[in-house]
């Protein structure tokens, strides 16, 4: 398998016993790069989402924790509880 690999980056680097015309080389190479850059901006679109779950998540459980230091303080916010996006802003600020 290593050889085999030896042997490919040889030929499309024009290093072989047989070499890759130009025009061919640059199609190969494009072609590559056009699915790498995809598989590269779906992995990003994938961690951007679950980035945000966690974020979401995170904030929610932070909120739901302040709520309940804050009732055992004896701070009693009426009907007006710690809320995710005010979590949210001051975690940001952190």
């Amino acid at each position: 398998m290593n050889d085999m690999m030896q042997k490919l980056v040889s030929f499309m680097t024009g290093n072989g016993e047989v070499n890759l015309s130009d025009s061919l080389r640059e199609a190969v190479v494009a072609g590559v790069r056009a699915e790498f850059e995809a598989r590269e901006q779906k992995l990003k679109e994938t961690y951007a989402s679950e980035l945000e779950k966690l974020t979401s998540d995170f904030n929610a459980r932070l909120a739901a924790k302040q709520n309940e230091i804050n009732q055992l303080k004896g701070i009693n916010d009426g009907d007006n509880p710690t809320t995710t996006s005010f979590m949210s802003s001051r975690t940001q600020r952190l």
